[in-house]
């Protein structure tokens, strides 16, 4: 379970939801993830416990305290990770992160600034305000930055990719913004259906990898959100760097040290991981790419083309 404190006065409540396979639970309701609720504020579901998919089914082990207020960590041990542009909340702004004694710090901007936990469990809004809601900017800063590290501390990383699955088995379209992520997924003819439109957790467990679909998409509204009752895991394929092309429509194999940049640069987040954690993603992406998981699109963007696209994916799947 991951745990997201902000200090809220709406009393002691919790609101129950399921991300990326994992019970996550929030001191104040939260309307993004409405789509991912489950159970009652302050009466956590009881059917299956809440039990997490991730991490090939491995149960949980200690816990988190049900003291709501947050407190300021402590910066002993104070280690820089990173300083400089990042990506949040539409636009470029200014970023800090860096390691203390009991994980990360993450300095936003006007998206606020959160600590998380080395476990994982745990997402802490420092400095919040004292009432009202949450601004849209602090919960791209919770749903983007803080939740992507908290997850990545679980072994689930953060493609900034789209995914479409044939059945249950999906997979990926990453690439520079503009090439076609996101009109791919959606337009793909069914019996395709999109998984997710930006972002996209995923995990490896004995070599098998899975992408774990419920997951706030922040640029689609609630009633294009991955469906309440899908499945909460499904396999990983391949994934695709996508190329633009005039005419040709080409699956390619890719190099695998191409393979492994390519993982790393479209990676949510991976700028603010600690060297821990970079050591961990690094060998994730060298195993994906040896393992010929990413490979090359070339396609026309012509709506005409699209059914031959979808033959030729549907090959491989």
């Amino acid at each position: 379970m991951i745990t997201f404190r902000s200090g809220s006065t709406e009393g002691e409540r919790w609101w129950w939801h399921r991300l990326a396979g994992i019970s996550f639970r929030t001191d104040r309701e939260i309307e993004a993830l409405s789509p991912f609720r489950r159970g009652t504020p302050s009466s956590p579901p009881t059917a299956a416990r809440m039990e997490d998919s991730s991490s090939g089914g491995m149960p949980e082990s200690g816990g988190t305290s049900d003291t709501l207020a947050p407190s300021v960590p402590s910066m002993e041990g104070e280690h820089p990770i990173y300083r400089g542009p990042g990506f949040v909340g539409g636009r470029l702004r200014h970023v800090e992160a860096w390691t203390y004694a009991g994980g990360t710090i993450l300095e936003l901007g006007e998206a606020g600034r959160f600590a998380v936990s080395f476990d994982g469990r745990e997402i802490l809004l420092l400095h919040p305000g004292r009432e009202g809601k949450l601004s849209p900017l602090v919960i791209e800063g919770l749903l983007g930055p803080a939740l992507t590290i908290a997850l990545a501390r679980r072994e689930i990383w953060t493609l900034h990719a789209s995914a479409a699955a044939l059945g249950r088995r999906v997979l990926l379209f990453a690439g520079r913004s503009g090439v076609g992520k996101s009109t791919l997924a959606a337009t793909l003819p069914p019996p395709w259906r999109r998984v997710a439109d930006d972002v996209v957790p995923f995990s490896v467990a004995r070599g098998q990898g899975w992408v774990h679909p419920h997951f706030p998409q922040l640029k689609l509204p609630p009633t294009a959100q991955y469906p309440f009752d899908a499945p909460e895991q499904l396999e990983l394929g391949e994934i695709h760097l996508l190329v633009p092309s005039s005419d040709e429509i080409a699956i390619e194999p890719v190099p695998p040290a191409e393979g492994v940049t390519s993982l790393v640069s479209h990676t949510v987040a991976a700028r603010l991981f600690d060297p821990l954690l970079l050591k961990r993603h690094l060998a994730l992406c060298t195993e994906l790419a040896v393992s010929h998981h990413v490979r090359r699109l070339r396609f026309p963007h012509d709506p005409a083309r699209l059914p031959e696209v979808a033959a030729r994916l549907a090959a491989i799947v």
